[in-house]
C-alpha cells in the first residue's frame, strides 16, 4: 500500500511521545503521513456537468476523512483508536487491512493481517458457515490439508452449533460476530485488526474473545481496534490514538488518552441538546438572570481571573466547617458548568483521620461537599473509584441508591458521606466525585481522579494482582 509519497530511510517517526521508532526499524506496523480524499457531489447528474465544465464551474465537494496520520506499533502491543463517529476510525482499519487503498502515504504490514471490519464482510451470504471457513483460508493461502484442523478449531471457537452447516444470509448479527472472530483469529496473523464488532456479540462470546486476545498478545503478535467503550481501551491496550475529524487529536498511554477523550465530549458544545444547555435557558429558570449577565456574576473575567462574588461565597462556605481537602488539582480532570462546585473532598478512615492508606476490607467515609452557586432543582452526587489503569472498579451515586435531594438554593452547601468497605486489591487508586442532575445530562461539577490512595494487606487473603478481596471460606474434605 504505497504511494508516490516516500520518507528517507531510518526517518523517526513519534511513538507516544515516549520513545521513537524508526520507520523501517522492524515494527509490527509502521503508518507514515496517511491521508484518504474523496470527491463527493450532490446528485449523479452534478458529476456529469462537473466533467464537462472543464474546470470553469465547480460542482464538486472535497472530504478528508484521513490527513497526516503517522504512528507506529511494534510487535506485542495492542493499540486502540477512539473517537466519535465519523472522525476516521474505520478508514483508517480499512486502510490498514489492505481494503482500502491511501491517497497519500504509506503504511508497512509486516507479517499477514487479519480483520473483523464489517458484519458478515468477506463472506460469501449463499455459502455455509463451513463453506466460508474454507473460502477464508483458499484467500489466505492455505491448502486444504491445513485449513481441516484449523475448520476444526473456528468451528468450536464460533460454537453454532447445527447453524455451521447453514447458508451465512441466515445468521444473526451475533453470529457472524462468532464466526468472523474465529476465522480471523485462527488463520495465525501477525497482526489482527477489528472494528468494533466485538460489541455485538453476547456476553460470554466477549469474555472468550478477550481471553484469546491476551493469549494472541503474549504470543508477541500485534492487535489494532476500535471500540467505544474506555473501560475495554483501558484494560487491553498499552497504547490509544484519538481521532477527530480525520486527524489525530491525542496519542500515548491508553489511560492519558481516554481521560483526554471523556473531558473533551463532556466539554463539547451542547446548544443542540436543548435540555442539557449551560446558558438562557436552564439559566433564566434557574436564575431569572441573561445570559451576560449571569456570566459577570458566576463565571471569570475577559482575563480569566475569578470574580469576585465567586471567591467570596467559596470562602465563606469552606469557614463553616472543618475541611478535608484532600483533592490534588494537579492529577485531576475536571470540568462542568459551574452551576455548583465540589469543593471539598477526601476520604476518613473507621477512626475519623483523613487517610491515603488504607488496609484491605476496612470501611472508609468519602466525603463530598458541594456548594451551590446558582439554584438547582435537580442534583445527583455521584462517587467514583478507578485503579491506574483508568478502568473503573467502582462508583455508585445518591440517584443508583435511590436517595432524593431536594432543591437546592443558591449558597446551600450539600455536603454528601459514602460509607464504603474498601474490599479492593493491593495497589494504588484514584477517587473522584460528580455533581450532575440525576438524567446525567448536566454536569455542574466533575473531579475525575482528583484524589489517590493506596490499599495494602491482605497477603494471606488474595493473591496480589487480584482486583477485589472476595470473602472467601476454604474447606477442605479428604476422601480415601
Amino acid at each position: 500500500m504505497c504511494s508516490d509519497t516516500k520518507k528517507k530511510s531510518g526517518q523517526k517517526i513519534p511513538f507516544w511521545g515516549k520513545e521513537k521508532i524508526a520507520f523501517d526499524d522492524g515494527g509490527a506496523l509502521s503508518v507514515m503521513d496517511v491521508a484518504k480524499h474523496y470527491t463527493l457531489y450532490q446528485s449523479p447528474s452534478d458529476r456529469i456537468k462537473d466533467l464537462f465544465s472543464f474546470g470553469i464551474k465547480r460542482r464538486r465537494q472535497e472530504f478528508w476523512a484521513l490527513q497526516d496520520i503517522t504512528f507506529s506499533v511494534p510487535w506485542g502491543k495492542c493499540v486502540g483508536i477512539i473517537g466519535e463517529n465519523g472522525s476516521g476510525k474505520s478508514t483508517l482499519l480499512k486502510i490498514i487491512s489492505g481494503t482500502l487503498f491511501p491517497s497519500s502515504g504509506t503504511v508497512k504490514a509486516r507479517g499477514r493481517v487479519s480483520s473483523l471490519l464489517e458484519l458478515g464482510i468477506g463472506f460469501n451470504s449463499e455459502l455455509t458457515g463451513r463453506e466460508n471457513i474454507n473460502l477464508q483460508g483458499a484467500i489466505l493461502g492455505y491448502s486444504k490439508k491445513e485449513m481441516i484442523e484449523r475448520a476444526e478449531l473456528i468451528e468450536d471457537f464460533a460454537d453454532l452449533g447445527d447453524f455451521i452447516t447453514q447458508p451465512v444470509k441466515c445468521y444473526s448479527s451475533g453470529m457472524h460476530v462468532r464466526l468472523g472472530f474465529a476465522c480471523a483469529i485462527h488463520t495465525d496473523p501477525d497482526i489482527l485488526v477489528i472494528d468494533e464488532a466485538l460489541a455485538v456479540g453476547d456476553m460470554s462470546f466477549q469474555r472468550k474473545c478477550y481471553a484469546k486476545i491476551e493469549e494472541f498478545l503474549k504470543r508477541d503478535k500485534t492487535f489494532v481496534f476500535v471500540s467505544h467503550n474506555m473501560d475495554t481501551i483501558n484494560s487491553l491496550c498499552d497504547y490509544a490514538l484519538l481521532l477527530k475529524h480525520g486527524r489525530i487529536e491525542k496519542e500515548g498511554a491508553a489511560k492519558d488518552v481516554t481521560d483526554y477523550y471523556i473531558r473533551l465530549v463532556l466539554n463539547e458544545p451542547v446548544r443542540k441538546q436543548p435540555e442539557v444547555q449551560k446558558t438562557v435557558r436552564v439559566i433564566k429558570e434557574y436564575t431569572g438572570i441573561e445570559e451576560k449577565q449571569y456570566e459577570r456574576e458566576m463565571g471569570d473575567d475577559e482575563s480569566g481571573r475569578e470574580n469576585t462574588y465567586r471567591r467570596k461565597l467559596r470562602k465563606d462556605a469552606l469557614n463553616k466547617f472543618k475541611q478535608i481537602r484532600m483533592m490534588n488539582p494537579k492529577i485531576e480532570t475536571r470540568l462542568g458548568n459551574k452551576a455548583a462546585e465540589i469543593i471539598d473532598f477526601g476520604m476518613i478512615d473507621d477512626q475519623g483521620h483523613k487517610s491515603t492508606a488504607v488496609q484491605t476490607g476496612q470501611n472508609c467515609n468519602f466525603i463530598i461537599r458541594a456548594l451551590m452557586f446558582q439554584d438547582i432543582e435537580d442534583v445527583n452526587v455521584q462517587l467514583v473509584i478507578r485503579n491506574t489503569l483508568g478502568i473503573s472498579v467502582f462508583w455508585t451515586s445518591t440517584a443508583v441508591r435511590k436517595f432524593f435531594i431536594p432543591a437546592q438554593n443558591k449558597s446551600d452547601i450539600l455536603e454528601c458521606s459514602f460509607s464504603v468497605n474498601l474490599k479492593l486489591g493491593r495497589g494504588k487508586y484514584f477517587a473522584g466525585a460528580m455533581v450532575m442532575n440525576q438524567a446525567k445530562t448536566v454536569i455542574y461539577d466533575y473531579r475525575l481522579d482528583t484524589m489517590e490512595f493506596e490499599v495494602f494487606g491482605g497477603e494471606n487473603l488474595f493473591g496480589g494482582d487480584s482486583l477485589m478481596n472476595l470473602d472467601t471460606d476454604i474447606k477442605l474434605k479428604y476422601i480415601k
